[in-house]
């Protein structure tokens, strides 16, 4: 009985003990005005434990014992602690945040006020493409983002679109803007070279989930251009990806499901009846008798006929799931993201693929230190249907194909290859095509693409005024394009020495970029109406390609489909680029009585792509606003809150030409007599630099 009794207060000192450890607490949240705040995060001072209101404001919050209050967080208001005290019922009051309301100008390197803002620039954020099914970012900017062209380069799912930001920015180099993904400038566009003309076009960006983006912001104006200096003269898109907020963790996950049609215009291809009707009369404007026509074009041609159009496309279907994590404290935030899409081309044998994830996490150690680091990796696999140039391609065959004198199938119901004169059912015009019913089921082009971009940074707070940060970036880029050509297919097979049908042909592409941002930063306010921010930063970048094809021919059976079966082995190629850019920058912007603006930076830039006699160039603008609707004389005109007046000048340069044209080479890809040797290449110009544009522009 004792140890019954023993037993049994133990186990109730332990219920109460535990019972005191933690404490519930409920209470409500609400504006200046007593409006209920919903989805208000909620969370436990010093821990990720919290809870958010529900749309009449209210709440209810466990509290571990120890702690002394909560934090009360939303959107558009300043975040308050509540200092715990007797009570179980706390209403909260939350005060509006004016800074936090204020939109923002993202340039990549500098975060400005828009009231204060001289920089001219395009945004579209999460919202505008949330429930939007895209593979490319750039098509976020499609009808979006004023003075953006997109045209498409192809309707293979994956592929590169060309982008011009107000015109072209160059004479003979590259046309397309540079990319900044959260402050690091990133590659763009195709990376593999496209082996023989059948690999499609494929764009890195592609690899980026759209759904992992907060804001895509597109810098046009010399204000803006000229801190990227000889990158920027065609414009800079600068990508903001996703990162946590403080608050309790929050669970997202949506799932799309759609399908696709092909658009075919307005034109229309004859069918088999008009064109057995069209080329009868042909022959009798051409003076065949009738006798002749009933001969050569018997009514027995229209037993058989095909659709091609109808065979070359389909209807696709896009499908994509994300799934993300966030949340944090006052010290620590983080978010994690994973997502998958698929989507299936219009044009068969076209397709596309895509694996990623986003992680960001960022740590405040003490006060005046943090550290964090944004990591987008990504997997893409997209298959490709052969380009509109081979007669194995759908969309020439659409083209070409007579609905009347092309039949696919054989007696037995087995595919023609397309080579055969029965194929042409022995009009005597067959030409040597290709039946793609027959080959894009033994034939492919695949391109995967493997991509891993991080960003990690250091920022200390020396003084209020003195903000020191580190940054470096990694980006890498793994590609691996083929193209395999059966040899029973018409693309593979060699008639003149069977022993060599069948192709295999790989290449390999290893991009990466290395980048490093030294910079010290911040803003202060003098008075009451003098407002000063400035940025100095050293930045450098050095990117490395290697790269490496081959190819063989002469395979014994389509089911062998590896380099080292191929009887002949063709001359491998490869090789190592370079580039490298030193850049020293900095911006100064002072805006006085929140009306008037000034904006001034500078960039001088160093490039391996430049001659030795011109290896830096130098590029500076000047900003101006004015606020008018914040004017004295304007508060009577209530009809307008939002009225500036904006000038910019400055310069930005081109330098997107290639590697080593500036120096004398010599290609050793050249023999005499079977040995090796080499013979002059480049002639060299020391004096070669990046193109220089100026710019001006006014604007309300």
């Amino acid at each position: 009985m004792k140890k019954f009794l023993h037993t049994f207060l133990v186990v109730m000192l332990f219920g109460f003990s535990a019972a005191a450890q933690v404490r519930s607490v409920s209470g409500k949240v609400v504006d200046l005005k007593g409006v209920p705040v919903a989805d208000a995060s909620v969370t436990v001072s010093g821990s990720e434990a919290g809870t958010s209101t529900n749309i009449e404001g209210l709440f209810t919050l466990s509290v571990p014992s120890g702690s002394n209050g909560f934090i009360v967080s939303s959107v558009g208001y300043k975040s308050k602690f509540v200092t715990l005290n007797n009570s179980n019922y706390y209403l909260v009051e939350l005060e509006s945040d004016q800074d936090e309301l204020t939109e923002v100008v993202i340039t990549g390197y500098t975060v400005t006020n828009r009231n204060r803002s001289p920089i001219s620039t395009s945004v579209v954020n999460s919202k505008d493409i949330e429930n939007i099914p895209m593979v490319n970012v750039n098509d976020i900017l499609q009808g979006k983002a004023s003075g953006v062209m997109v045209m498409s380069t192809s309707g293979q799912p994956g592929a590169s679109s060309n982008i011009r930001v107000r015109g072209v920015g160059s004479i003979s180099a590259g046309a397309s803007p540079i990319y900044v993904i959260d402050g690091i400038i990133v590659e763009r566009g195709q990376v593999v070279s496209g082996l023989g003309g059948f690999t499609q076009n494929n764009d890195i960006l592609s690899n980026l989930n759209p759904n992992d983006i907060e804001s895509v912001t597109v810098l046009k104006d010399a204000a803006a251009l000229a801190l990227y200096g000889s990158r920027g003269g065609n414009g800079v898109v600068v990508i903001t990806t996703k990162s946590g907020k403080a608050g309790a963790s929050r669970v997202n996950l949506s799932a799309q499901y759609g399908s696709t049609k092909p658009s075919l215009g307005n034109w229309k291809m004859m069918n088999a009846q008009q064109v057995y009707n069209y080329e009868r009369d042909v022959l009798r404007l051409n003076g065949y008798s009738e006798d002749y026509i009933n001969d050569f074009m018997p009514a027995s041609l229209l037993d058989k006929t095909f659709n091609w159009v109808d065979a070359a496309f389909t209807d696709g279907s896009i499908q994509g799931y994300n799934l993300s994590v966030s949340g944090g404290n006052e010290k620590t935030s983080h978010l994690l993201s994973l997502g998958y899409y698929n989507q299936e081309g219009t044009v068969v044998g076209g397709g596309y693929e895509r694996f990623s994830t986003n992680f960001s996490l960022d740590h405040k150690v003490f006060d005046r230190f943090k550290v964090g680091i944004n990591f987008n990796g990504s997997f893409s696999d997209a298959l490709n249907s052969d380009g509109g140039s081979y007669y194995s391609s759908p969309i020439l065959a659409t083209l070409t194909n007579s609905p009347l004198w092309l039949y696919p199938f054989k007696d037995d119901g087995s595919l023609y290859m397309g080579i055969e004169d029965e194929f042409s059912k022995g009009s005597g015009y067959n030409v040597p095509g290709d039946n793609f019913l027959y080959s894009n089921k033994l034939n492919y082009n695949r391109f995967e693409q493997f991509r891993s971009f991080a960003k990690v940074y250091g920022e200390l707070a020396v003084t209020n005024w003195l903000t020191i940060k580190q940054n470096l970036g990694l980006d890498i880029i793994y590609s691996k394009e083929k193209f395999f050509f059966d040899p029973t297919t018409a693309n593979g097979i060699n008639f003149t020495d069977p022993t060599q049908s069948g192709q295999i042909t790989e290449g390999i592409y290893n991009p990466v970029t290395v980048t490093s941002q030294t910079s010290v930063n911040d803003n202060f306010s003098f008075g009451s109406k003098h407002d000063i921010s400035y940025m100095a930063m050293m930045e450098f970048q050095k990117y490395k390609n290697a790269n490496f094809t081959s190819t063989g021919v002469g395979i014994v059976d389509g089911a062998l489909q590896v380099l080292n079966v191929t009887g002949t082995p063709q001359a491998p190629t490869g090789n190592i680029s370079e580039y490298a850019f030193l850049s020293y920058l900095g911006q100064l912007n002072y805006t006085f009585n929140n009306k008037y603006s000034l904006s001034l930076s500078a960039r001088r830039d160093g490039s391996s792509r430049f001659g030795a006699a011109n290896r830096f160039a130098n590029f500076y603008s000047v900003g101006t606003s004015w606020n008018i609707a914040r004017e004295d004389f304007m508060q009577a005109v209530p009809a307008i809150n939002d009225l500036r007046l904006k000038l910019s000048y400055g310069t930005s340069g081109v330098a997107d030409f290639g590697n080593y044209q500036a120096k004398q080479l010599y290609a050793f890809t050249t023999g005499y007599d079977g040995a090796p040797g080499s013979a002059p290449s480049t002639p060299g110009k020391p004096l070669l630099t990046c193109e220089i544009s100026t710019q001006a522009k006014s604007w309300y």
